[in-house]
């Protein structure tokens, strides 16, 4: 679980998606941007597109947040990061899905 200090509040999530490059996989696309704040700041945004069903959305948010957690010490401070996922995750497992949100960090060079 992350922790609110590593966390996008709502005031500074428009700021985020301005400013942000993007960067994306085949399930999932993330809005990244560098000295926005002090800390760490991580947020994820699965829609209604992605499923109808708020226990399917929570769970790929909870695992998509314990993902991060395991490697926050990681990722350099300053670093400010939305994560959007697509219709295609819902078939995905544990380990795929942490492997590809890896990967997509890597591809964006914040870890």
């Amino acid at each position: 679980m992350l922790s609110k200090k590593n966390r996008v509040n709502k005031e500074s999530f428009p700021k985020l998606i301005k400013k942000a490059k993007n960067f994306s996989s085949d399930n999932m696309y993330a809005k990244i941007t560098c000295g926005f704040s002090k800390n760490k700041t991580f947020a994820f945004v699965v829609s209604l597109k992605v499923s109808k069903s708020a226990v399917e959305r929570n769970k790929i948010k909870r695992r998509a947040r314990a993902i991060t957690a395991s490697l926050l010490k990681n990722v350099a401070d300053g670093v400010c990061v939305a994560v959007f996922f697509k219709p295609t995750i819902i078939s995905k497992k544990y380990a795929e899905t942490k492997e590809e949100m890896i990967n997509l960090y890597k591809k964006a060079k914040i870890i």
